[in-house]
């Protein structure tokens, strides 16, 4: 069961922010089932739904 993912925006001006934190965070810990999607030509705003919708099939992925 996977419980979290990053999504960010390829021109969001907070990816080196989020980059960072997956790395010295999760990647340093461990923790490499936590992915970091970053949504191609999209900056700081809501993804769009098929984005959102993959990111919540990975965590949902193995659910019952």
């Amino acid at each position: 069961m996977r419980q979290c993912t990053s999504l960010n925006g390829e021109k969001d001006f907070n990816l080196a922010n989020t980059v960072g934190a997956n790395a010295d965070g999760f990647v340093k810990e461990d923790f490499s089932h936590v992915p970091l999607l970053e949504i191609p030509k999209h900056g700081h705003k809501p993804p769009l739904s098929g984005w959102l919708e993959k990111a919540i099939e990975f965590v949902d992925e193995g659910k019952e």
